[in-house]
């Protein structure tokens, strides 16, 4: 009954973000083509760097997001009001001082955006635009602890219709301003509103579905010692993630342009938002692998990772393949061929997008594990490594070396070292069929992007959007037909498709009741 409770939370976690994240992709995709028609692509490049140097400083939180979710896991599957009061009052109090420790570390850098920010003419008023940009973090921190909760509850869907609502009214009123004020300010200020106007709403869910938090109680002192014992991991670990991910934009608008930022932006933004379909598949099953965890069933657990992986690399390489034989033209269909970039960089950034995706199982195993303190000191050489090579290989071959060499660090470090604690602590085996799995589905990958390239040769259609139409169809088909044909006969699809039409046979069933 529980692992059918798991499913069904995760399926549906998943159905609400995949619609939360297609209307928002449209609307997004909308926006940035009116952004460019009427203001410089330097200020995408702003957008950009902000967003780099706002999450160096959530560094603030010092982790506790997760490590608050992982502390939630036992109490909410044990229902133990008590101990989840006493977590919430404790991390209230946390995230109040995390807002205030963030508003003034942010108003220190003030000084420093003159040297971060690299642009051919002076931008007027940039100091406003960061401190609205700063205010919008700020705030964004005052109900997070709530948030947690509805996630580690594998709840999401309860606010994720208000994330997709708040988004369409965001990008729809930032557009409509745009058009009519040209102004970068009133733009900012919307995302300010809006940001407000969902935590009110995830504060209103929180407290609806779960009204004993808000009665206060305080952790002993043991529990307390055991989370701060487990959040300094955590830190050491965001740390290393936000230096990871969180410097490239910073990095390329120092050693490159702001505009350069602006114009891979605009690749990052299709590439992430379809990303994000594939996190929020992951994402939504890390609670319900958290609580197999805690079952403890070794064989059950290995064989929901060997399932995982199997998705990880479908998903990943279709996501992959297909992007790189259809970004181009869309990109050009989109803002016009001035923003269509090298296929060098192209197919960096799928590097870091197939490696991303192909990952998440190992990812989700290690969050919901606890597994911080065993992997952070790798986590942090790496991130130091990648600093390292995207200087060197920045100011070398540009954009695209930054991106590389993110690549390049992670193969160096995390890539083996992760796996190597997963497989020894939590699954008790050796990690080298993991990798010879990697080679196989490395093959695979490649094998596949040939056969569909050569596919795609024969597709001639003077019309651009008919002839992108086409090719991505034959990119789903040929793609897909492939890979059912190499996994059909595997445990792990077998187990999938078990799941699917038992799904399917409790949904016909209820139906059929239903009518008598």
């Amino acid at each position: 009954m529980a692992v059918e409770s798991r499913t069904k939370k995760a399926v549906r976690n998943v159905k609400y973000g995949m619609i939360n994240k297609l209307v928002t992709l449209f609307l997004s995709l909308a926006g940035r083509y009116i952004f460019l028609c009427i203001l410089p692509l330097e200020y995408l490049g702003i957008n950009g760097v902000f967003a780099d140097v706002l999450s160096m400083l959530s560094l603030a939180d010092l982790g506790f997001a997760t490590a608050m979710a992982y502390s939630l896991y036992k109490p909410l599957a044990q229902k133990d009001e008590k101990k989840i009061i006493a977590l919430i009052s404790f991390y209230r109090n946390v995230y109040h001082m995390i807002a205030v420790g963030i508003a003034v570390i942010g108003l220190a850098l003030v000084p420093f955006l003159k040297y971060i920010i690299t642009v051919d003419h002076e931008i007027p008023h940039l100091t406003l635009y960061y401190l609205i940009s700063l205010f919008n973090t700020v705030v964004s921190y005052l109900f997070a602890y709530k948030q947690s909760l509805i996630t580690a509850d594998q709840k999401y869907y309860l606010i994720s219709k208000y994330s997709m609502w708040i988004a369409f009214f965001k990008i729809i009123l930032q557009t409509v301003i745009l058009y009519f004020s040209h102004s970068y300010t009133a733009y900012l200020f919307v995302g300010v509103i809006t940001t407000v106007a969902y935590n009110l709403l995830v504060n209103y869910q929180a407290n609806k579905h779960y009204p004993y938090i808000c009665d206060r109680s305080k952790l002993d002192k043991d529990e307390k010692k055991s989370i701060i014992e487990n959040m300094k991991s955590v830190f050491i670990y965001k740390i290393s993630s936000v230096l990871m991910e969180g410097t490239d934009n910073t990095l390329i608008s120092i050693l490159v342009s702001t505009a350069a930022v602006g114009l891979y932006s605009n690749y990052l933004t299709i590439i992430n938002k379809i990303m994000q379909f594939a996190w929020i598949a992951f994402n939504s099953v890390t609670a319900g692998v958290g609580n197999l965890i805690a079952e403890g069933d070794r064989d059950k657990i290995y064989a929901f990772f060997k399932v995982m992986r199997m998705c990880s690399f479908w998903i990943a390489s279709y996501t992959c393949i297909t992007l790189f034989y259809l970004t181009d033209g869309f990109i050009d269909m989109w803002l016009g061929s001035q923003y269509v970039t090298s296929r060098v960089l192209l197919f960096a950034i799928l590097c870091n997008t197939f490696y991303g995706i192909y990952r998440q199982p190992v990812g989700c195993f290690r969050e919901a594990a606890g597994m911080y303190k065993k992997i952070r000191y790798i986590m942090l050489i790496c991130a130091f490594i990648n600093i390292g090579l995207s200087i060197v290989m920045g100011s070398q071959l540009g954009t695209k070396g930054v991106i590389f060499a993110s690549v390049i660090s992670n193969l160096l470090t995390t890539f083996w070292y992760e796996t190597k604690i997963l497989y020894r602590d939590l699954f008790d085996m050796p990690c080298i069929g993991y990798f010879a799995e990697v080679i196989r589905d490395l093959f695979i990958l490649f094998a596949t992007a040939l056969i569909c390239g050569k596919v795609l040769q024969l597709i001639v259609i003077p019309n651009p959007v008919v002839n992108w139409i086409v090719k991505g169809m034959v990119c789903t088909v040929v793609i897909n037909l492939i890979y059912l044909l190499i996994f059909c006969n595997t445990d792990e699809f077998r187990q999938i498709m078990n799941k699917l039409l038992k799904k399917r046979s409790v949904e016909v069933n209820e139906s059929k009741n239903a009518h008598y």
